[in-house]
């Protein structure tokens, strides 16, 4: 049995689980869908990766999620609501991270707006932001197309620069 976080027109949202390894490997140890990363991870590091999740959903209630794309089942990604530390404030983020076969299809657009609404419901969020390196157009692209815009420029942990790009949703 899945646990299913919600739903949106096309897909479904459920907890990671340690059973996820093979399911993000083509995500995380892909050199093309961790272009904007600092690097690909080992299976070792996606365990890790998994066990954080895992410890967030305790912490915070909430993570990244593995999406599904209902009408086949098949497992695309992740997204999901993490909580950062910008600049002394923490702030919740939409992050997420698809299989590059599933690219362009506007599944990353569907499932952060979807992981927004939630996070609204759920846990009164009604700031989000999104930490984007200025040369990751693509991830860009969907912050934009859900309505966030560029708040400013920081250098963030080891990155010289980061665009924050936030959004104020109204009940």
């Amino acid at each position: 049995m899945k646990n299913y976080v919600f739903e949106t027109e096309r897909l479904r949202l459920r907890l990671m689980t340690t059973d996820d390894l093979d399911t993000l490997r083509p995500i995380l140890a892909s050199e093309v869908a961790m272009k904007h990363y600092p690097k690909v991870l080992s299976d070792y590091e996606i365990l890790n990766w998994i066990s954080g999740v895992l410890k967030k959903y305790e912490i915070d209630g909430h993570s990244f999620w593995m999406v599904e794309v209902k009408a086949t089942g098949e497992t695309i990604g992740q997204c999901g609501i993490l909580m950062q530390d910008v600049e002394g404030t923490s702030e919740p983020e939409i992050g997420y991270l698809f299989n590059p076969a599933f690219w362009g299809n506007g599944y990353a657009t569907e499932a952060a707006k979807g992981c927004m609404e939630y996070g609204m419901r759920k846990f009164g969020y009604k700031r989000y932001i999104s930490l984007i390196v200025p040369e990751n157009q693509p991830s860009i692209n969907v912050a934009l197309r859900n309505g966030l815009a560029l708040e400013k420029t920081i250098p963030y942990k080891d990155l010289p620069e980061v665009g924050v790009y936030s959004i104020k949703l109204i009940d």
